[in-house]
């Protein structure tokens, strides 16, 4: 499948979905970005502005779905820019978040 049309079918209605729904969507959408074969470099601003309330929540299955998603992301980014924003946004979150980064790290290998 090339890449606009990944675009069209999974970016729009993904982030659509999570601002609407979170908690329904969240293991789905992690998922999704985790089988992708796409540089998500040019999504990941926009998948973590949704996404990075949920890692801050107080729910620990939201914040380890929400911290699985910004791995993914953060694997599949290309731009350096967009990594270390990334890695910004992680590194100035709360301490509930940086208490599940266990999570994260065994999630992905």
């Amino acid at each position: 499948m090339q890449e606009k049309c990944q675009q069209r079918i999974s970016k729009a209605p993904s982030v659509k979905m999570l601002k609407r729904n979170p908690e329904l969507v969240l293991e789905s959408i992690g998922n999704l970005l985790k089988s992708v074969k796409l540089d998500l470099s040019k999504y990941a601003t926009e998948i973590l502005s949704v996404v990075l309330p949920e890692a801050r929540h107080a729910d620990k299955g939201r914040r380890s779905e929400a911290l699985v998603m910004v791995g993914c992301l953060s694997q599949k980014s290309s731009n350096p820019d967009a990594v270390e924003a990334m890695f910004n946004v992680v590194s100035s979150a709360s301490e509930a978040l940086m208490e599940d980064l266990h999570f994260l790290t065994r999630e992905l290998e």
